[in-house]
């Protein structure tokens, strides 16, 4: 009888260690569509020990051709604190990726750089190095083992590491069809910052750190690479600086400015796609509404600084 109970035992283990095994064995591709990276970012200034946060989002945005090569936009915004700046609003292309799930490939194409790379790579096994974009202030990460994390109602790969200075990276780790632990693109040990993914959802959904978070996003304005209307710029603008518009519907149009208590500052109509702004704009948060001759009608918020 106890043989027989020891045996029942060890065949439920290896039935449902097969089944998180099998799982795991499923790949599963980034996403094409639908899919929000909340990432929150601390850069710290030593010799005044002062943290300065940001918060942000990236976004998939329209299917493009490069060189004859499908790719999607990457599209980040948020919230942005660079040592003491104010902080800003903004939406920045920052460029795009394709993937190749016969491969379990995922490339990005700088849009600064201009530079292809390879981003992700979930085909690679114990003891090989991650892709170099990755990387951060050590010169190389070793991949030390593989498991799986239950991601929604499924289990995906699970990769950990060490960094190249020799020290275990308890603190990050990749997973397939989402990126790492530290964000999307972020670098996993980067000098005098530190990033994390704080979660990710797909159409709305959270699925991680777990299906039962909510997943705070910042809600964009209507832009041009969202659905090709309008784009403000530069965001932020100086005092009394120059302001321009790039709009998919009418050429003539007027455009608003309400302060933060929703008082309405300034109001300009124009049939040209620049503006310079009053003097009257102090330095501030702004929201501005465009209305076209079409009755076409856009939004967003614009900082004006010193």
């Amino acid at each position: 009888m106890k043989f027989f109970f020891i045996s029942a035992i060890i065949t439920l283990l290896l039935h449902y260690g097969g089944i998180s095994h099998a799982q795991t064995n499923v790949y599963h591709p980034f996403p094409d569509s639908g899919a929000v990276w909340r990432v929150d970012l601390v850069r710290w200034d030593n010799p005044f020990g002062t943290n300065y946060l940001s918060a942000y989002q990236y976004e998939l945005g329209n299917d493009t051709l490069i060189n004859g090569v499908p790719y999607t936009k990457l599209i980040r915004s948020g919230w942005f604190n660079n040592s003491g700046f104010p902080i800003y609003e903004s939406w920045f292309y920052m460029g795009a990726i394709r993937q190749d799930t016969s491969q379990k490939k995922v490339y990005f194409l700088d849009g600064s750089l201009g530079t292809l790379s390879v981003l992700y790579d979930f085909s690679l096994q114990i003891g090989d190095t991650i892709p170099p974009p990755l990387l951060g202030q050590c010169p190389y990460k070793i991949i030390t083992s593989i498991d799986s994390i239950q991601i929604g109602s499924s289990y995906r790969k699970k990769i950990n590491l060490m960094n190249g200075c020799g020290f275990p990276m308890n603190y990050a780790f990749l997973i397939e069809g989402i990126g790492s632990t530290k964000g999307l693109i972020e670098m996993l040990d980067p000098f005098e910052s530190s990033s994390q993914l704080v979660c990710f959802s797909i159409d709305g959904i959270t699925l991680y750190p777990d299906t039962n978070t909510a997943c705070p996003i910042f809600t964009t304005v209507e832009n041009i690479e969202h659905d090709n209307k309008v784009l403000v710029h530069p965001n932020p603008v100086k005092r009394g600086g120059q302001l321009y518009l790039t709009l998919r519907a009418s050429k003539t149009y007027t455009i608003q400015f309400y302060n933060v208590m929703g008082v309405l500052v300034y109001e300009v109509a124009t049939d040209d796609n620049t503006i310079r702004l009053n003097d009257n704009l102090i330095s501030g948060i702004y929201f501005y509404r465009i209305t076209g001759i079409d009755d076409s009608h856009f939004s967003g918020k614009l900082v004006v600084c010193d």
